[in-house]
């Protein structure tokens, strides 16, 4: 496959569907996300920082960041400030339905439409942040060498990189199966990797599965080191037609990139045939593991 294809990714939450199915069925564990945010607090605490700085680049529907900043709000020697962004305004009528709740929290963060196509130094200071957080982004930027060159610009000396890369069984959907997934679950997304390949094939340079590249030009090219790495998982259960209605709709990015609605609802019916073929009942129920693995990086 020619490299330009696999730099291909579309930024499926620009349709409303795929916005609205997203934060329908994709559910973080808030107890892993306490301890994302106990850790963070506590490199802070070391450091004698009381108020922290915060961009979040894509934040969506706030459902990384916004339990993190949950966790801030009941420490009561430690405040924050969030700016973040998004390219879609879809996952940003969430995220402002969400804060809305939250009124605490809201009047600490400030929300913009953008795209991180575009970068950072044009709209955010240098050396002013102490955290910036980036999860489930990178594989749409074309340009993610100069964005994460940004990061660090923007950070300031001893400021933290949090990113996230997921992990378990979910990273089936992605087409990566080095996991001991159920078999069952493994086959269906095999064969829809199968099928898709005939519509459109999905190798991206980074994934929301991968993210070896950005760590490497991260410790390489610019003065970063690795703080933390954590992996955290959670058991879920899903319906199998949950998942026919993932392929229609595209909650993630590998179920909905370079495919075109129609073709999204011809593999959703393929694929539903399939489970017709292997006597799996739509309403029927499978157990999975899935979760995060997340890298803090320290700007020297």
């Amino acid at each position: 496959m020619e490299k330009a294809a696999r730099h291909n990714v579309q930024n499926i939450y620009l349709s409303e569907e795929s916005s609205n199915n997203f934060v329908k069925n994709i559910r973080y564990d808030n107890a892993a996300l306490k301890k994302v945010a106990h850790l963070t607090y506590e490199y802070f605490m070391r450091h004698k920082n009381n108020f922290i700085n915060i961009l979040d680049i894509g934040i969506g529907s706030g459902a990384f960041t916004v339990p993190i900043l949950e966790y801030l709000e009941c420490q009561n020697n430690i405040n924050y400030h969030l700016e973040c962004f998004d390219i879609s305004d879809k996952m940003l009528l969430h995220l402002e339905e969400a804060l809305s709740y939250k009124p605490f929290i809201k009047k600490k963060v400030h929300l913009d439409k953008m795209d991180a196509n575009e970068g950072l130094r044009n709209y955010y200071n240098k050396w002013t942040y102490d955290l910036i957080i980036i999860t489930f982004v990178l594989h749409y930027i074309k340009n993610w060498k100069s964005l994460t060159k940004d990061v660090f610009c923007c950070l300031k000396k001893g400021g933290l990189f949090l990113q996230a890369e997921i992990i378990g069984d979910l990273r089936n959907v992605d087409g990566k199966f080095d996991v001991n997934s159920p078999k069952l679950f493994e086959k269906f997304w095999k064969e829809y990797f199968k099928k898709r390949r005939i519509y459109s094939s999905w190798e991206p340079y980074i994934s929301v599965t991968d993210l070896s590249l950005v760590m490497k030009y991260c410790l390489r090219q610019l003065k970063f080191k690795i703080l933390k790495e954590k992996y955290f998982y959670w058991k879920t259960t899903i319906m199998w037609k949950d998942l026919i209605d993932w392929i229609k709709c595209a909650p993630v990015s590998s179920l909905g990139s370079n495919l075109s609605e129609l073709e999204r609802f011809q593999l959703s019916t393929e694929m539903n045939n399939w489970l017709i073929q292997n006597k799996i009942k739509e309403e029927n129920f499978i157990n999975i593991r899935w979760g995060f693995k997340i890298i803090w990086m320290v700007k020297l």
